[in-house]
């Protein structure tokens, strides 16, 4: 300390050189420039605090903050001089920008994304110095594929990622797309010494050597990863349970079901320690509640443990977190309304409801929904009987027909593509209400299936050859009514009489009747001798 550098005043025609220094508290810049002895002689110097938010960015964020506000702070010195990027090695210049960010002083600017020029990058090792920790696993489902990485270091820096595989993929192969991406990663951001910790043992086998590899379709996989772990100076991969490894599962599990538009995403998580009912209370805790709310004087009853001529009425409603709620039956709890409110709801489902094509009624809807009041049936009455749409029983494009065919498929044909009905009001209406099951594509009537998936709608002739076909045909192998019946489901068949058409099919099958199990039982009845 006692022979200080002292800050002298720039040689013009000569470079500057650039140090950034960042720790924990605080980020400091120094340019600093050779004299005629060769000797480095610090130029100027700035340095501040982090901010609370910024204490938090990770070790390359604070890196790139720290160039920003040299540049908005030294850029008389950059425009006028050529910048040489030096990286931070241990020479007198590094030193003095350390020292510098451990006493920062004092500075009222703040940190914008306005860059003034386009400078040369930085190199900053601290990323590379340090030991990571990686997290890898992958998912493959019905939605495609999903891979999720967690990258974390001693100063608990954690850098989680999930990709999502838009692509056919095996399991294998997207536990092997975690893992390359994650290697892919960790080289970019400049890793050298890595450990990768993995749930799946064939990953993890076959890169240690343990495992020979067999399939095919991995073998690119192996020789690329072999390449990436080359990459690194110090490298160990790990096993691991798949208990210990959920936050990259649960990464992965996001990025395969997860579907989204564009290239990327932004997801945030946020820890909430409270339920948000309690978050809530506070907020509508001061509407105070009006005398005309019929509320009012059931919530003071059900507070007064003297009211009891009215337990008749008081047993059908439950006070919680000064919530009244209603007691339907089947156990349901319908919250009970304000008059203010209930005139919003109303028009708001009636909104989304009006028309004939709604297959719930506007007051199953308000149920469905968990709302309650007194007078809800009356108000619906008058709302539907105000609305022209909910009076018209058919629609506009719609007309009225009278079906002979024994094909069960004419009339949702006849409905979904032309727009025709029955002549029978009931059956009308009974239709409109099946068909929302049902849709038209290519001229074939699909229906829509339990798990999502088309099932084909089959007139009664063909239904039956293909019955035959799968139950006794080349591949059958003469199953029971329930195994024939999901059979027929699993391969995309569907008619309305197919669980009676397929006990009949097996009660009518010689072959399964010759070769069921044999009965045991006595044919004479067994008859008991009295005393």
């Amino acid at each position: 300390m006692t022979k200080l550098p002292t800050v002298c005043a720039p040689v013009p025609g000569k470079p500057l050189k650039l140090y950034l220094a960042t720790n924990n508290e605080a980020i400091g810049a120094l340019i600093a420039q050779n004299d005629q002895e060769e000797i480095e002689r610090p130029v100027y110097y700035v340095s501040r605090k982090l901010k609370d938010v910024e204490t938090r960015y990770l070790r390359a964020e604070k890196a790139y903050l720290t160039l920003i506000y040299a540049v908005q702070q030294l850029r008389h010195y950059l425009l006028t001089h050529t910048i040489i990027a030096i990286t931070p090695t241990a020479v007198r210049g590094q030193a003095i920008a350390d020292l510098l960010a451990n006493f920062p002083g004092k500075d009222s600017w703040d940190i914008t994304d306005d860059v003034p020029r386009e400078l040369p990058a930085v190199a900053l090792v601290e990323t590379a110095r340090a030991a990571w920790i990686l997290h890898f696993d992958g998912s493959s489902t019905t939605f495609k594929g999903g891979a999720g990485i967690v990258l974390s270091n001693s100063t608990r820096e954690i850098v989680s990622m999930s990709f999502k595989l838009d692509f056919p993929c095996t399991n294998n192969m997207a536990e092997y797309e975690a893992y390359l991406t994650s290697l892919v990663v960790a080289r970019e951001m400049g890793i050298k010494h890595l450990r990768v910790i993995g749930d799946s043992n064939l990953v993890v086998c076959q890169a240690r050597g343990d495992f020979a590899l067999k399939e095919p379709s991995l073998a690119l996989y192996r020789a690329m990863a072999q390449r990436l772990e080359d990459s690194f100076e110090e490298f160990n991969i790990e096993h691991s349970l798949r208990s210990d490894n959920r936050f990259a599962d649960a990464l992965a599990r996001l990025g395969s079901k997860i579907s989204f538009e564009g290239a990327t995403t932004d997801v945030t998580f946020v820890k909430r320690p409270i339920p948000v009912v309690q978050m809530l209370k506070e907020e509508f805790s001061d509407q105070l509640l009006g005398h005309t709310d019929w509320r009012s004087s059931i919530k003071e009853a059900l507070l007064s443990p003297d009211e009891k001529d009215r337990l008749k009425i008081l047993k059908d409603y439950a006070l919680m977190a000064r919530e009244l709620y209603k007691k339907l039956p089947g156990g349901v709890l319908a919250r009970c309304l304000s008059p203010g409110e209930s005139t919003e709801r109303l028009k708001e489902v009636h909104e989304k409801s009006c028309g004939p094509s709604g297959s719930v009624s506007l007051y199953r809807r308000l149920q469905r929904l968990g709302y309650y009041w007194p007078e809800m049936g009356k108000q619906v009455a008058t709302v539907q009987k105000q609305c022209t749409d909910c009076q018209n029983p058919l629609d506009k494009m719609e007309s009225c027909a009278i079906f002979t065919t024994n094909d069960w498929r004419v009339p949702f044909l006849e409905y979904l593509i032309e727009g025709i009905l029955p002549d029978n009001h009931e059956e009308a209406y009974r239709l409109k209400k099946l068909a929302t099951r049902y849709f038209v594509e290519g001229g074939i009537l699909f229906r829509k299936g339990f798990n999502g998936e088309p099932l084909r709608c089959l007139r009664t002739s063909e239904a039956q050859s293909i019955m035959q076909e799968v139950h006794a045909g080349e591949c059958g192998d003469h199953q029971g009514k329930r195994r024939l019946l999901q059979q027929l489901l699993n391969l995309g068949y569907f008619w309305p009489t197919m669980k009676q058409d397929a006990s009949e099919c097996v009660k009518t099958c010689h072959t399964c009747q010759v070769h069921q199990p044999s009965k045991h039982d006595d044919s004479l009845a067994i008859s008991y001798l009295g005393a």
